[in-house]
């Protein structure tokens, strides 16, 4: 790093604003081992300039900064969050057509983070359903789990997302898919106050586990 600050991450600040022609105009003048440079450069958070702009939903961004050499599955480099993927940052912020872009440059589409979380569990989370859905066309496993082996049916069905939970279990979710406490959706969904999803999960078949889960962080 030479100590400047705005020269070092200026690329990093023109993929946050979606500065598309700024970036052409620079990384297309620079020889390959320079851009690769350039490119793989970290912010104070652990970002790339990929990282930055799918972080604020820039597709067109991203997509170009992928021809130009980036990593579309390079990991942010911190400890929070850690081990999170581009495609983890626009799960997290409902952003689409990254999640398209991404997923069409190859990126593993179940990829974890650190705690073993991946990106549709996380959009179930968020109650990014925009990001949601393009996950799962882009053939998110729908009964993956976390590191405590919550399903993304249990985090829609205690954040009430009916949606979500909808067509979680029209793409074949287990509605008593038990965690490692023992907790099932449907206690979820009692937990969170969420009285239609638990209804809907009890015409699905869905009972209560062995314990009642504590509020999700």
């Amino acid at each position: 790093m030479s100590g400047n600050y705005a020269a070092d991450f200026m690329f990093h600040a023109m993929a946050e604003v979606g500065n598309l022609k700024g970036l052409q105009g620079l990384l297309e003048r620079m020889d390959d081992e320079r851009r690769r440079e350039t490119l793989s450069r970290r912010d104070e958070r652990g970002f790339s300039v990929l990282h930055r702009a799918a972080e604020m939903g820039h597709a067109e961004v991203v997509g170009y900064l992928i021809e130009m050499g980036a990593d579309p599955q390079e990991e942010v480099e911190g400890e929070e969050p850690e081990a999170w993927t581009g495609l983890h940052l626009a799960a997290f912020g409902d952003h689409p057509a990254v999640v398209e872009c991404l997923v069409e440059a190859g990126v593993e589409v179940d990829v974890e983070d650190a705690d073993g979380m991946t990106p549709l569990v996380i959009a179930t989370g968020r109650g990014s359903l925009a990001a949601f859905k393009a996950l799962v066309d882009g053939g998110a496993t729908v009964g993956v789990r976390d590191g405590d082996g919550f399903t993304p049916l249990h985090h829609a069905s205690y954040n009430g997302l009916m949606e979500m939970v909808e067509t979680l279990l029209e793409r074949g979710a287990d509605v008593n898919a038990a965690a490692e406490d023992g907790s099932r959706p449907l206690d979820w969904a009692r937990q969170g106050g969420e009285k239609k999803v638990a209804e809907l999960l009890e015409k699905r078949g869905g009972g209560v586990g062995t314990s009642v889960p504590p509020a999700p962080e």
